[in-house]
């Protein structure tokens, strides 16, 4: 991968983790209290609409680096963070898809594949974290 193709990556994945943490926060964590009992913050329907906007990016950036970085590894047999890149791999493709379920209205388990979804994401954001920054 070129610097430029590297740092796009990096500065998306810490725009869209920053984006999800807040969003994860004002979810299910900070709300606030009326009469009629808990409520959400009106920001936390901003983090969701700037979560939705932005994770296509990060699926664009992905289509790129697969292209660029993971099948060139995967045909040249290359074993240097093979396990934490299968991962990433892994949970990339499940939150695409748990993702896309969240959205479907007519989807029964939609609150469970929300827990699925943010939990993978943060496995995730620690894998990539290990697989990108440790030597």
């Amino acid at each position: 991968m070129t610097k430029g193709q590297v740092r796009l990556t990096k500065n998306l994945t810490h725009l869209n983790v920053a984006i999800s943490l807040a969003y994860l926060l004002f979810r299910y964590f900070i709300k606030k209290q009326t009469p009629f009992g808990e409520e959400s913050y009106d920001i936390q329907k901003v983090f969701q609409y700037l979560h939705i906007m932005t994770v296509p990016l990060l699926v664009f950036i992905f289509g790129l680096v697969w292209y660029v970085h993971i099948s060139p590894k995967i045909i040249s047999g290359s074993k240097k963070k093979l396990t934490s890149g299968l991962y990433l791999l892994t949970a990339f493709v499940v939150m695409i898809l748990s993702g896309y379920l969240i959205q479907m209205p007519f989807f029964v388990g939609v609150s469970l594949v929300g827990v699925l979804h943010s939990i993978v994401g943060g496995l995730w954001v620690v894998i990539f974290y290990l697989h990108v920054y440790k030597k």
